[in-house]
């Protein structure tokens, strides 16, 4: 895991699931408590196999965040705030399985799930996510080298024809 000074994560294609940490300045004491949340969901998801990464960077909204992961296919957000933390639940967005908002939009699906059930129910929605979206192409494995290399190997054979056919006159 990432410190929270850090904007770096592991390449993308090897997270299925990423903890989202939601707490505003406000009080010291309350972010404590929704990080110290998020370690333990880590801890726990980690020790039952999923890939799973906490996303602590400071520089970035709980918006921009959710723009982020989304913008890379991922298919589990788990999201934490205060509210949460003294409920006693997280809340799973299946991203790979989307509704429709009355205002038209496609957004995530939501569920609201109690601490103690939380791996089970990941693993539930990672399975179902799978399932339904998640076997798609993922934005991030297209390898932009490839494109790169083709290019150059074009151009190369440019040339080498036309030096051929200077020769050749």
């Amino acid at each position: 895991m990432s410190g929270p000074d850090k904007d770096e994560h592991p390449p993308a294609a090897k997270i299925d699931t990423v903890i989202i940490p939601i707490s505003y300045n406000r009080n010291d004491g309350e972010r404590a408590k929704v990080l110290d949340a998020a370690k333990v969901a880590k801890v726990a998801l980690a020790e039952a196999k999923v890939n799973v990464w906490t996303d602590m960077r400071k520089s970035y909204s709980p918006s921009q965040k959710f723009q982020y992961w989304e913008s890379l296919d991922l298919l589990i957000r788990i999201e934490i705030g205060p509210k949460d933390v003294d409920a006693g639940e997280f809340i799973i967005a299946d991203l790979a399985n989307k509704i429709k908002h009355p205002n038209g939009r496609m957004i995530a699906k939501r569920t609201r799930v109690k601490i103690d059930s939380l791996v089970e129910e990941t693993k539930i929605a990672l399975s179902n996510a799978k399932l339904k979206g998640g076997n798609k192409k993922r934005k991030f494995d297209e390898t932009p080298e490839v494109k790169v290399s083709v290019y150059w190997l074009f151009v190369s054979l440019s040339l080498t024809l036309s030096f051929f056919f200077s020769l050749s006159l």
